[in-house]
């Protein structure tokens, strides 16, 4: 029941997604209701696969429902009580999975660079000061 809440006067519903909202969520997907566990996560699990493959939220919330709904379960969990309680509120955009190396490729890259010009003066260094000693 994260979208549901308290009425404040003057205020409106006070939820727990008006909450993250507030504190610089750009979306919050909540439920209406309390929703049975096993088909909460069917869904999500969809849902993220869906969000990886680059879709806007709002699609992939509904292609997870979708794929909940056509699965392989008894005809009793295909009621909206099971699914249709999650809801997206906020921005529908994609969203960017970041690469495991992505925060290093710069320092990596940096630290080889400057590892080789490091190596570079030495050598040549090593091989001025040779020269200078043998005249």
């Amino acid at each position: 029941d994260s979208e549901l809440g308290v009425t404040l006067p003057g205020e409106g519903v006070s939820s727990l997604g008006r909450a993250f909202t507030a504190a610089g969520s750009a979306a919050v997907l909540s439920s209406l209701w309390q929703i049975n566990e096993r088909s909460t996560a069917d869904i999500i699990i969809s849902f993220y696969n869906y969000l990886k493959e680059g879709h806007t939220k709002s699609y992939a919330l509904a292609q997870a429902k979708r794929d909940y709904l056509n699965s392989d379960i008894p005809e009793y969990k295909k009621h909206p009580y099971y699914w249709a309680g999650l809801i997206l509120v906020g921005n529908d955009a994609p969203l960017k999975f970041a690469n495991w190396y992505d925060g290093y490729i710069w320092p990596l890259g940096l630290t080889l660079i400057l590892g080789l010009v490091f190596l570079g003066y030495r050598r040549l260094y090593h091989d001025n000061r040779g020269i200078l000693l043998s005249n």
